[in-house]
C-alpha cells in the first residue's frame, strides 16, 4: 500500500489534508461502480458564493462523473478499519450510520465480507493483528465520542447513539472468527 498526505492551506484555524492512498492487494468484494460525486452545495447557488468571475461555484456545485466502492464495499471497509485501526475513529461509524439511513444498508448483513476483508487484513499485514486483538481495549471510544462536530450537517443523535450501541458490539463479535 502506498500512502501520500497532501497538505493544503486551509481558510480554517488549521491546514487540509488529503489523504491518498493507493493499495496495490486489497481483495473487492464487489465490482466498482460509476457515480457522480457531489459537493455539499445543493441546489440554487447561493449569491453570496458567486464572488469571482466565470462562476466557480455553479462548476463546484455540479456533480462530476467518477467510478467508485459499492456502497457494500465501503460498509465492509468501515468495519475492517473499525477493527483494526490504532484509534477508535468515530467518524467511521458514522459514515456506517449514513449508509444505513440512506442506501439502507445495514452491517448485519455484511457479516461474511466484514470478516473475510478483515481477516485478510489481519493475516497479511504485520500491524493489523495486535489492532485487532486490542479492540476490546478501545471499543468505549467510539460510543462515548460526541461526533456533532464532525458533521457538516447535524443528523439525529439519538438513533446514531442506538446504532453504534448495536454495531460496535455486533463487530466485536466478529473477532474470533477474524483472528482464527
Amino acid at each position: 500500500m502506498m500512502t501520500a498526505n497532501l497538505h493544503y492551506a486551509s481558510t480554517w484555524a488549521r491546514d487540509g489534508l488529503v489523504k491518498v492512498q493507493i493499495n496495490f492487494e486489497e481483495l473487492l468484494l464487489d465490482p466498482i461502480v460509476p457515480t457522480r460525486a457531489r459537493s455539499l452545495l445543493r441546489g440554487t447557488v447561493p449569491a453570496t458564493f458567486r464572488l469571482l468571475e466565470g462562476d466557480p461555484a455553479t462548476g463546484y456545485a455540479t456533480a462530476v462523473p467518477v467510478i467508485a466502492y459499492d456502497p457494500g464495499e465501503i460498509l465492509v471497509e468501515k468495519c475492517r478499519a473499525i477493527l483494526t485501526r490504532t484509534a477508535a475513529k468515530s467518524r467511521d461509524l458514522v459514515d456506517l450510520f449514513l449508509l444505513e439511513r440512506d442506501p439502507g444498508l445495514r452491517v448485519e448483513n455484511h457479516e461474511a465480507g466484514v470478516v473475510e476483508k478483515t481477516r485478510r487484513s489481519v493475516h497479511g499485514s504485520a500491524r493489523y493483528p495486535a489492532q485487532a486483538r486490542s479492540f476490546n481495549e478501545r471499543e468505549n471510544l467510539p460510543l462515548a465520542e460526541d461526533v456533532r462536530p464532525l458533521l457538516p450537517k447535524p443528523i439525529d443523535f439519538d438513533a446514531f447513539q442506538r446504532h453504534r450501541e448495536r454495531v460496535i458490539p455486533f463487530l466485536k463479535g466478529l473477532l474470533p472468527r477474524i483472528l482464527a
